[in-house]
């Protein structure tokens, strides 16, 4: 689930968004309509993407959006008047925020959602990979580990000691993982 969090004084434009954004299935859209209560929302929940439709209600500078950018993760997309694109563009860019003028065109604004979504799915399902591997690596450490207790404890051969958790894990109808947790239990509380 993407988590997108819709910053927008302007009913027409938030309704813009939340409109191309509701044909997505994977989002969770939250809307606010001022700074004060972005920052709220902010405190309790962690937002995917964040996009800022600026000037807001209740904030004159940027702020909003720098200090929301330190502490998530999140890409931000900002939507500025073109007039002052040109001044905080530099500053938004260095901060990792994208900054789009307005006026925009509303297929334009579509095809960076578009976008946006698309990278923030290759980036939940590479962190997902991620968090795979690294449980699976920690897994082969764990039967590693038993086996090394095998090879000291019982003079097994590393073979044997690979053939020994398997079959003893089928017939317990354990996994391997299981039983190797269990070997290593059985031999620390010999040595305590």
């Amino acid at each position: 689930m993407i988590r997108v969090l819709i910053i927008s004084g302007s009913k027409k434009t938030t309704e813009c968004i939340r409109e191309f954004l509701a044909c997505e299935d994977d989002l969770s859209i939250t809307i606010s309509t001022n700074a004060a209560h972005a920052r709220r929302l902010f405190i309790t929940a962690a937002y995917d993407f964040i996009i800022i439709n600026y000037p807001l209600p209740d904030e004159a500078d940027y702020r909003l959006m720098l200090d929301m950018n330190v502490k998530n993760n999140a890409s931000i997309l900002l939507l500025v008047h073109h007039e002052k694109l040109k001044s905080i563009d530099d500053r938004m860019q260095k901060a990792g925020i994208m900054t789009v003028g307005k006026p925009i065109h509303q297929h334009t604004l579509y095809q960076l959602l578009k976008f946006a979504i698309l990278t923030q799915r290759k980036q939940k399902q590479q962190q997902k990979d991620e968090q795979q591997w690294k449980q699976r690596l920690q897994e082969i450490k764990v039967i590693q580990q038993a086996k090394c207790l095998l090879l000291e404890h019982e003079h097994m051969n590393e073979q044997q000691a690979h053939k020994y958790l398997e079959k003893k894990a089928m017939n317990a109808r354990l996994t391997r993982l299981q039983l190797a947790k269990a070997v290593i239990r059985k031999y620390e509380n010999k040595t305590e």
